[in-house]
């Protein structure tokens, strides 16, 4: 395993980062973000590979502002005001930044069969449900929570015969 110049490891400055995401602090992200890429500065496949997944990374920490935290409160409040795009919208950021968070991609649901109620949702919406089911089809729920994303995929015409692995 690689360290940068202070002896820190790149799981190390990995979970930093997530860590300053999380408490807004965007311009250290970035920072370390920086420094992993020249952790792992090299021609063979595994850094190529990580090098990928950094610029995945980057793109995300730039491009979302906000904390989960946040977004859901932010999703909640749009969701109450009937705005079911921008309620979307927050919590499809939120499943970015927590790609396994449950509650987010049952909520994700919910919000989509409103907004299926008044237009038709777009490609992109029906693979961030597929995502979003991917995710609850995977870990045990308790029946409540299971019985809900039941009908909620029924509502939106999503099979729960879900591929191999979420793409985002």
């Amino acid at each position: 395993m690689s360290t940068d110049g202070n002896g820190i490891s790149m799981e190390d400055n990995l979970d930093r980062m997530k860590a300053y995401h999380e408490l807004g602090m965007r311009e250290h992200c970035v920072g370390i973000l920086d420094k992993l890429r020249r952790q792992i500065a090299g021609d063979n496949f595994t850094s190529q590979m990580v090098n990928e997944y950094l610029k995945q990374e980057s793109l995300e920490r730039v491009e979302v502002q906000f904390t989960t935290k946040e977004l859901k409160q932010m999703a909640t409040a749009n969701y109450k005001e009937s705005r079911f795009l921008p309620a979307f919208n927050n919590l499809h950021q939120a499943l970015i930044i927590a790609p396994q968070d449950k509650q987010i991609a049952l909520s994700l649901l919910k919000i989509l069969v409103q907004l299926q109620k008044h237009e038709e949702l777009t490609d992109e919406q029906f693979e961030v449900a597929n995502n979003a089911a991917h995710i609850l089809m995977a870990t045990p729920l308790p029946p409540s929570q299971a019985l809900k994303r039941d009908t909620y995929l029924a509502t939106l015409g999503v099979s729960a015969q879900l591929p191999e692995r979420p793409i985002f």
